[in-house]
């Protein structure tokens, strides 16, 4: 899982293993809901990724080879994003 936040500690890797319902358990877990008796019941909660108590880390913009507009441009090839 790849968990990109201004509130995640700068270098910060997790060796914990996610899974989907992670983010469930983690939304619950921080907002005091209930569980819904799925995967979240099971999974790990996603919480230890991140650092409410810190300030929230600044927007570092990272450049690219290609412009916001080469993209807009695409047509959709319909391949799998996936072939594994």
């Amino acid at each position: 899982m790849l968990v990109a936040s201004p509130y995640v500690p700068s270098g910060e890797i997790s060796h914990t293993v996610y899974e989907f319902g992670s983010i469930l358990r983690f939304i619950e877990d921080t907002w005091n809901l209930g569980r819904l008796g799925t995967t979240d019941e099971t999974s790990t909660s996603m919480a230890n990724m991140f650092n409410f108590n810190q300030s929230p880390r600044s927007f570092q913009k990272i450049s690219s080879k290609y412009s916001k507009a080469f993209f807009l441009r695409q047509k959709p090839s319909h391949l799998p994003l996936d072939t594994e």
